[in-house]
């Protein structure tokens, strides 16, 4: 199971320039030594002056949101997650 994750970016500035978009995962509960955030994804972008451009990102549940459990299972945590890029952020939410 994947998803694409489509993000806009433009460049507000008078120059041309390369930009990194980074993606990140951002679970509510960061317990059990898990990080509060994790990256799982990036691309870097070259706009002109003024330019927008989208950047697509492949998400994988399986891969992404995943943890190992204490007998090593991967399991993904029922509830919301996060998906975060600069200061937009998205909640998904898995249940059971």
């Amino acid at each position: 199971l994947r998803f694409p994750a489509v993000v806009r970016v433009q460049n507000h500035g008078p120059m041309d320039g390369r930009h990194p978009v980074l993606l990140f995962l951002r679970w509510p509960n960061a317990t059990d030594g898990r990080p509060a955030s994790q990256l799982i994804g990036f691309q870097s972008v070259h706009l002109r002056a003024d330019e927008a451009a989208h950047v697509e990102f492949e998400v994988s549940p399986c891969k992404h949101f995943s943890r190992a459990a204490e007998d090593g299972r991967k399991v993904i945590d029922q509830g919301s997650h996060f998906v975060k890029v600069g200061d937009d952020e998205f909640e998904l939410s898995f249940m059971a």
